[in-house]
Parts: structure tokens; C-alpha cells; sequence
């Protein structure tokens, strides 16, 4: 997340909530982007709680939203076990892996237990 300045009567309301201009004096103060994992940290609240903060945020323009690559990186571990797995012997197939939203680093690995080709 990085942050605008808020410069209209409208964009400072969304800052009415003393959270939510706590979560943005936090990622303004920050100067470089900031992950929900590290509000949830910071704040102690839960994600779902931090998310919706940043939605009213992202919606007034005051924060920009950006996705990580880090579903790439988690779905590429899973596949590389599962395959290590495979390759080792364990009589484990893996049929597909779907990343399912990128912005929650989720995928969906399906496999099933059998002899490899």
C-alpha cells in the first residue's frame, strides 16, 4: 500500500475513523509499501478488520493498491514438494495447480495417490 495526500472534504471524512487514519498515518509514515500481514501485526487486529480499512482507504484514493508476487512463490513451493514428493518414490501424481487469488498467496493443488508414468 502507498498513500496521497487527502485533499478534498470527502477523502478526509474516510480518515474520520481514528483506526483507519491510524492505518493510513502508518503507511504514510512508512515511505516505502506495506503489506496487510504487517497491519494485522502492527494494529493486532484481525485481517478482515484491516482489509476493510483499506478498502474505504483504496475507494477514497487515499492508498494505491498493489498485488505481491508471492502467490507465484507459495504455489511454486507447494508444486515443488508435491513433485519432490513424486520424484522420490511416494507414488504421488500431481494432476493441476490453480492459483486462486493472488492477492491471498492461496493455490489449489490437486494430486492423487498411484503409480508415476
Amino acid at each position: 500500500m502507498t498513500t496521497h495526500r487527502p485533499a478534498s472534504l470527502q477523502e478526509q471524512a474516510r480518515l474520520g475513523d481514528p483506526t483507519r487514519h491510524r492505518i493510513f498515518r502508518y503507511v504514510a509514515d512508512a515511505g516505502r509499501p506495506v503489506g496487510v500481514a504487517e497491519l494485522t501485526a502492527r494494529f493486532e487486529l484481525n485481517h478482515n478488520a484491516i482489509r476493510q480499512h483499506l478498502a474505504k482507504l483504496v475507494d477514497a484514493g487515499l492508498v494505491t493498491e498493489a498485488t505481491a508476487a508471492a502467490a507465484d512463490t507459495v504455489c511454486a513451493l507447494h508444486l515443488g514438494i508435491a513433485e519432490g514428493l513424486a520424484a522420490a518414490g511416494e507414488d504421488i501424481v500431481v494432476d493441476e495447480l490453480v492459483a486462486n487469488d493472488p492477492r491471498r498467496a492461496h493455490c489449489r493443488l490437486r494430486l492423487h495417490l498411484g503409480p508415476s508414468p
